[in-house]
């Protein structure tokens, strides 16, 4: 059966994990915990300003996922 054109990747719809989200744009943790200390920087600020990836409730989604989309309900 063809799948939809609705039906996301489960990161999409779940989101990612700091650690997971750096795994999966092929980004040292350890690396970027360092740039964001040496720029004075949270990790959570760092990675949302390098990857444009939104952080909410702990989890990262794409820029391309609106915040409060209503279809999200």
């Amino acid at each position: 059966m063809p799948q939809s054109n609705q039906s996301k990747p489960g990161y999409l719809s779940r989101g990612l994990r700091q650690r997971e989200l750096c795994e999966h744009l092929g980004m040292n943790y350890r690396e970027v915990a360092q740039a964001a200390r040496k720029l004075g920087l949270s990790t959570h600020a760092y990675v949302q300003q390098q990857t444009q990836w939104q952080l909410r409730d702990e989890l990262y989604y794409p820029p391309e996922e609106k915040c409060g989309d209503p279809n999200d309900l």
